[in-house]
C-alpha cells in the first residue's frame, strides 16, 4: 500500500482510502489476523496501532484505554517512527486535550492545524502540526481512543478520515471481545487459584469419567500429581465396592441433570491407605447446553469417620458410664430440652426416657422446682461457667426435698455454646445435715464467743492459733491478734508452773483434766486457772495441735490461800491454847485438832492423823461418847464433864460440844472443846476438905465468940444493977447494944454457915427487931420500915456497918420521938454493883438541932459513927428537914 501512494507537490503521500480498496481490505485481513493470533490485549493494540500507522504513512499512532471509574485514559499501546514517547500507564484526564473532548463528546476530533485549536495540549517535547482523536465505542460505550500525529499540517484528508472512523468501529468489537476474553481468563485464573485453595477436593471428568481437572487440594490428599490423574478414569482410583455406586450416582445425574450430594466412596491413596469421601456431582454443559461431563466437590472425611466410630465406641462407654451413675446424669440444648439422660433421672422423675427426650424442666417436674432450673440453666448459659446449684421441691405431704445439681455449659469446636451437661442428686438428708450443722456451727460459734470459760488451739511449739473474747480478756489483752502475739513456749507460763509439766501430762496420758497453773497476765500479774486439754494428732501420731477450755480460778485460788493461811493461823492459835479442841463430821472422823488433843491421847499430831478416831477413844467409854455426838448432829448443844480411862491414867473433860452448819443450815460437823479438869478436880476435893475443916473451925470461933459476948453483956447487966447513977447505966446499955449487934452478926455467920460475906440485908432485919425490943418501943408511937435489898458484902465491911446502923437506929427509938411523938423509922439497903451500896436511916422525928455539929460531936456514938465511917471509906449525908435522914453511901470495886 505504501508503494501505491502518491506524493503531492509537497512531497508528501496522498492518503486517500476507499473502504473497498484492495488496499483497505487488505488493512482488514491484517487487523483480523492480529485479532486472531494476538490473544494478550497490549499486544493486539501495539499491532493494530503499528498496521495503521505504517498503511498511512502517519509520524505516531496511539491506542488509550477508557477508565470509566476514574474518567481517565491511559496508555496502553502505540507506534511512531522514532520511539514512543508516552510510558506504559501514563494517564490523562478527559477534561484536557482533544483527546478529552472527543472522548466527553463521543465523537473525532480532527486538527489539521493545531496550532490554532485553543483544545490542543501542547506538549513541548512532542512536534505535532496535526492530530486526529477517534473514540473507540461499542454501540455507545466507550472503550478507548485512537490518536493519530501528524508533523506536518492539513495531513489528514476526508476520506483518510471516515476510513479510520470506520477501523474504530472494528477496533471496538475486537477490543470489546479481547478484553471479555481476558476478563474470562482471569476469572477462569481465579477460580482455579479458588478451587486450588480449597480444603476440599475439587474435579472435573467427561462423560467417560476420565478426570479432565482436579484441584491440589484433591491431588495432595490422594498423593498423587494432577499430571498422574488427568486424563485417567475414576475408576483406577476407587475401591471395588464404591465404583459401581459413583456409576450409578453419574447415569442418575445425566439422566435427570439435577445434582447429587452426600455420596460416601472409599478410595486408596498410593501408600495404600483408605481415604473415606463424601462427594457431589454436577452435570457440566458447554456454551450450546450440550452435556460434556461431571464436576463436583470430594471431601476427604476420613477423620470424620474415625472420630464417628470413635464417638459411637465413647457413647456406648459414656451411656454406660452414666447408666451406673446413681445420680441424674443429663445433656440439654440451649433451649432446655433433655437430649440425653440415664436410668437415675427416669427413676427421679418417674417418666420413660422417651417421654423426657426433647422437653424441659416445665414438661417434667413441678412448677417451683422446674422455675429453679430453668434460672439455674440461664445463669449457665449467661456466665459460660460451671456453677453448683440447690434446688428444693415440696412433696404434696409437706416434706422439702433438696437437690444438688452440677451443671457446665458444652461448646462445639468453634467455641460456640451447644448446650448444658449436668449431674443432679437428691440431697435431702445432706443438706439437713448440713443445716444441723450450721446451726451446731452457729451453737458452737455463740457457745465459743460467750463461753463463761476460755477455749484455745495451740501448738506444740507454742504458737495460740485459736482463743476465744474470754480468754483474750483473762489475759488482759484486747484483740486476738495481739494474744496471738506471744509464744507461750517464751512466755506466758508462771516459773513454778512450767509449761513442760502440761506438755508431758498430754504425752503420757492424750489430755489433761483440772489441771492447776498460773500464767503471765499482759500487764504481768498472775492469773490462776484450771485446764482441760487434750492432743489431736494426724494419722502418724504426730501433734498437730493442743485444744482445750481454761477456767479462771484467780478468786477461788486466793480464797484458797487465804483460807490455808487463815487455817494455818487458826491451827497456830488453838494449837497455843491449852483445851482440847477437836472437829468431827458425821462419820466421827476427826477433821481438826489441836496439840493439846494429841498430848490428852499421848501421840504426836502425825500419831493421831495416822488413826481413827474410834480407835483413839477409849472403847468402854465409846457407846456414850457416839451418844452424845448424835444428839450434837442433830443440832444440840452438849456440856458435859467426861471421864475417860486410858491404861495409865484417868482424865476428867469438862467438854463443850456444838453443831457446825453449812450455809443451808444443815449440821455438816460438831465442834468440841474440852479442858482438862483432872488436876482441878483433884485440888478442888482438896480445896473442899480444908475449907470445911477451916469452916468447921471458924463456925466454931464465931459460936464462942457470940458466947463470950454473951457473957460480957450478961456481967455488964449485972453491973448495971448495982450501979445507980442513970448516965453510967445509960452508958453500959450502949455498950451491951453494942456488943449484941457484934453477936448478933457472929450468930448470923454460925447460922448460915457464911465465913467470908454476910448478906447484909437479913442482917440490919434482925439487927432492926432487936432494937426494936431492947427500946422498948410502942409500935403504936414508932412505925418500923424496912427496905433492904439482899446484898451480900464481905465480912470485914459488915462488921463497921453494923455497928454504925446499931448507933443510928439506937439513936432514932431514943430520941427522935421524945414525949410519945408520934413518927417513922425507916431503913433501906440498896446494891450499887460489886461490893458498893447504899443505907439509908431516917426518921420523922424531932431531928437533930442546926447548932450540933456532927463532926465534932461530943457524943461517943456519932464519933464512933464518923470514925467507921472514915474506916470503910463511906460517904455520910445528913439531912435536918422533917426529922434526920442518915444516907452511907460505899462506891463499888471496879
Amino acid at each position: 500500500m505504501a508503494k501505491s501512494s502518491q506524493k503531492n507537490k509537497s512531497g508528501r503521500k496522498k492518503n486517500k482510502k476507499n473502504i473497498f480498496s484492495p488496499d483497505s481490505l487488505a488493512l482488514f485481513r491484517k487487523l483480523q489476523e492480529a485479532a486472531e493470533k494476538e490473544h494478550q490485549l497490549e499486544e493486539f493494540l501495539e499491532k493494530a496501532a503499528a498496521v495503521i500507522g505504517q498503511t498511512f504513512g502517519h509520524n505516531r499512532v496511539t491506542i488509550f484505554l477508557y477508565d470509566n471509574s476514574t474518567q481517565e485514559l491511559f496508555f496502553v499501546r502505540g507506534w511512531k517512527d522514532e520511539p514512543v514517547d508516552f510510558p506504559v500507564g501514563y494517564r490523562q484526564k478527559i477534561v484536557l486535550g482533544l483527546m478529552g473532548k472527543a472522548i466527553r463528546e463521543k465523537r473525532l476530533v480532527v486538527v489539521n492545524d493545531v496550532t490554532r485549536d485553543k483544545d490542543y495540549l501542547e506538549v513541548p517535547s512532542v512536534k505535532v502540526g496535526s492530530e486526529a482523536c477517534f473514540p473507540i465505542m461499542l454501540k455507545d460505550q466507550v472503550l478507548g481512543l485512537l490518536d493519530v500525529h501528524d508533523r506536518r499540517k492539513r495531513a489528514f484528508s476526508r476520506e483518510e478520515v471516515d476510513f479510520l472512523n470506520f477501523l474504530t468501529r472494528f477496533l471496538g468489537a475486537a477490543l470489546a471481545e479481547k478484553q471479555k476474553a481476558e476478563e474470562l481468563q482471569v476469572e477462569q485464573q481465579k477460580l482455579r487459584e479458588i478451587l486450588d485453595g480449597m480444603r476440599d477436593g475439587y474435579y472435573e471428568v467427561d462423560l467417560k469419567g476420565n478426570f479432565v481437572f482436579v484441584n491440589e487440594s484433591l491431588s495432595r490428599a490422594w498423593g498423587r500429581k494432577r499430571q498422574e490423574m488427568i486424563g485417567h478414569n475414576y475408576r483406577e482410583f476407587l475401591e471395588p465396592e464404591s465404583i459401581d455406586r459413583v456409576f450409578r450416582v453419574f447415569n442418575e445425574v445425566f439422566r435427570t441433570g439435577r445434582p447429587k450430594g452426600g455420596i460416601e466412596v472409599q478410595v486408596r491413596d498410593v501408600k495404600g491407605a483408605v481415604h473415606h469421601l463424601e462427594f457431589s456431582v454436577s452435570l457440566k454443559k458447554d456454551r450450546a447446553g450440550l452435556s460434556v461431563g461431571f464436576y463436583g466437590i470430594i471431601h476427604d472425611v476420613t477423620e470424620r469417620v474415625k472420630i464417628e466410630e470413635e464417638l459411637t465406641y465413647a457413647y456406648a462407654r459414656l451411656s454406660g458410664l452414666m447408666e451406673a451413675f446413681p445420680d441424674a446424669v443429663y445433656f440439654k440444648d440451649t433451649s432446655g430440652k433433655y437430649l440425653i439422660l440415664n436410668q437415675a433421672l427416669e427413676n427421679l422423675t418417674g417418666r420413660k426416657k422417651q417421654e423426657i427426650i426433647g422437653k424441659t424442666d416445665a414438661g417434667i417436674f413441678p412448677e417451683d422446682l422446674a422455675r429453679q432450673c430453668a434460672a439455674s440453666d440461664e445463669q449457665i448459659i449467661q456466665t459460660r461457667k460451671p456453677a453448683v446449684f440447690y434446688e428444693s421441691m415440696t412433696l404434696e405431704n409437706g416434706r422439702v426435698c433438696y437437690f444438688e445439681s452440677h451443671k457446665a455449659p458444652v461448646f462445639d469446636a468453634e467455641g460456640q455454646l451447644i448446650g448444658i451437661a449436668g449431674i443432679s442428686r437428691e440431697v435431702t438428708d445432706k443438706k439437713t445435715a448440713e443445716e444441723k450443722l450450721k446451726q451446731s456451727e452457729r451453737d458452737f460459734r455463740s457457745l465459743f464467743e460467750n463461753s463463761t470459760l476460755g477455749l484455745y488451739r495451740t501448738t506444740p511449739d507454742g504458737r495460740i492459733l485459736l482463743a476465744n473474747p474470754t480468754i483474750i480478756k483473762m489475759l488482759g489483752y484486747t484483740s486476738f491478734e495481739e494474744l496471738a502475739s506471744r509464744n507461750l513456749e517464751e512466755n506466758g507460763f508462771e516459773p513454778s508452773y512450767p509449761r513442760r509439766i502440761f506438755m508431758e501430762k498430754l504425752e503420757q496420758e492424750g489430755e489433761v483434766r483440772g489441771l492447776e497453773a498460773a500464767w503471765k497476765r499482759k500487764d504481768g500479774s498472775t492469773v490462776w486457772i484450771r485446764e482441760s486439754a487434750r492432743a489431736a494428732r494426724d494419722k502418724n501420731g504426730r501433734v498437730l495441735y493442743y485444744e482445750g477450755t481454761v477456767e479462771d480460778i484467780t478468786e477461788k485460788k486466793l480464797a484458797e490461800m487465804a483460807l490455808a493461811q487463815q487455817k494455818e493461823l487458826f491451827q497456830t492459835i488453838i494449837d497455843s491454847a491449852e483445851d482440847i479442841v477437836f472437829v468431827l463430821n458425821r462419820d466421827y472422823e476427826l477433821v481438826l485438832f489441836n496439840q493439846a488433843a494429841a498430848r490428852t491421847f499421848g501421840l504426836t499430831p502425825e500419831e493421831v492423823r495416822s488413826r481413827s478416831f474410834r480407835e483413839l477413844y477409849p472403847g468402854e467409854s465409846w457407846e456414850g461418847a457416839r451418844q452424845r455426838f448424835d444428839r450434837v448432829l442433830g443440832g444440840g448443844v452438849v456440856r458435859a464433864d467426861v471421864e475417860l480411862k486410858f491404861k495409865d491414867r484417868k482424865i476428867i473433860l469438862n467438854v463443850t460440844e456444838v453443831p457446825l452448819k453449812n450455809e443451808k443450815g444443815e449440821v455438816y460437823a460438831l465442834c468440841g472443846i474440852g479442858r482438862d479438869l483432872t488436876t482441878r478436880v483433884e485440888l478442888e476435893k482438896a480445896l473442899e476438905l480444908s475449907l470445911k475443916e477451916k469452916e468447921e473451925l471458924l463456925g466454931e470461933i464465931h459460936h464462942r465468940v457470940k458466947n463470950n459476948m454473951q457473957v460480957i453483956s450478961s456481967m455488964l447487966n449485972i453491973q448495971a444493977h448495982f450501979i445507980k447513977n442513970p448516965e453510967f447505966t445509960a452508958i453500959i446499955k450502949d455498950c451491951q447494944n453494942r456488943i449484941r449487934s457484934m453477936a448478933l452478926f457472929h450468930e448470923h455467920l454460925y447460922k448460915f454457915g457464911q465465913l467470908s460475906r454476910i448478906n447484909f440485908g437479913e442482917y440490919l432485919n434482925r439487927l432492926l427487931v432487936h432494937l426494936y425490943n431492947v427500946h422498948r418501943v410502942d409500935q403504936r408511937q414508932v412505925e418500923i420500915e424496912l427496905d433492904c435489898q439482899p446484898v451480900e458484902i464481905e465480912v470485914s465491911l459488915a462488921i463497921p456497918l453494923g455497928l454504925i446502923s446499931n448507933e443510928l437506929i439506937s439513936n432514932c427509938f431514943k430520941h427522935a420521938f421524945p414525949g410519945g411523938k408520934k413518927g417513922k423509922v425507916r431503913v433501906a439497903l440498896q446494891s450499887l454493883g460489886p461490893d458498893g451500896l447504899r443505907l439509908e436511916i431516917s426518921d420523922t422525928g424531932v431531928g437533930i438541932p442546926e447548932e450540933v455539929n456532927l463532926e465534932q460531936s461530943a457524943t461517943f456514938g456519932l464519933q464512933l459513927v464518923g470514925l467507921l465511917k472514915d474506916q470503910v471509906g463511906a460517904e455520910l449525908k445528913v439531912e435536918r428537914s422533917g426529922g434526920t435522914s442518915f444516907t452511907i453511901v460505899i462506891p463499888p470495886k471496879i
